[in-house]
């Protein structure tokens, strides 16, 4: 998991200013990938009276779930939109995201004080700046593979990086899957 940044710390914007773009491209994106968006997200988060969008305490519950297990951050990523896009709960919010963080830790048996918890997401510097260290880490792989834009996935086989733009992970599930079957089977070391 690479987190960019993207609509955290200065880049966190009053949910008012993207309202209609993500309404819009969130149904696109429904309608490529089939991913549950409730009426209730658009209605109640989207259009939340001075909502932010703020993907900070997502990140920094992304990280500190990754100290403690990497495995967690996939789980969490996962969990977290669903709890967004299908429960319409405020991931802006660092006690919903430290809600999701740590029901996923309990699903892993990783006990995690939820007070404390929610606290080092907003006031842990050693967190904040492992934070940055892999928004930085991200930015600048980003930059050196000529990356626009998230989401993207990057595989990299024997120190060779395949990218995938988000033009085709939104493009659905049949064609995500034939673009990694096209890279998986034309990499000498898989196809031996």
């Amino acid at each position: 998991m690479m987190p960019s940044g993207l609509f955290a710390g200065s880049g966190a914007r009053p949910i008012a200013q993207i309202a209609d773009h993500a309404t819009r491209t969130g149904k696109l994106i429904a309608e490529k990938t089939r991913p549950v968006y409730s009426d209730a997200y658009f209605r109640d988060v989207l259009r939340k009276p001075d909502g932010k969008f703020n993907s900070g305490p997502a990140m920094c519950a992304l990280v500190a779930l990754g100290e403690i297990d990497r495995s967690l951050e996939a789980r969490f990523l996962h969990e977290v939109q669903i709890a967004r896009y299908f429960h319409a709960r405020d991931t802006s919010l660092p006690a919903e995201v430290a809600a999701v963080a740590i029901a996923v830790a309990g699903k892993a048996g990783v006990c995690l004080d939820a007070d404390q918890f929610e606290q080092s997401l907003t006031d842990d510097e050693t967190l904040a700046e492992k934070v940055n260290h892999r928004i930085a880490t991200s930015i600048r792989l980003m930059k050196r593979l000529s990356v626009e834009g998230v989401p993207a996935l990057v595989m990299t086989i024997d120190g060779e990086d395949w990218i995938i733009q988000g033009s085709t992970i939104y493009s659905g599930r049949p064609a995500l899957m034939a673009t990694l079957n096209n890279t998986l089977t034309s990499h000498p070391a898989i196809v031996n």
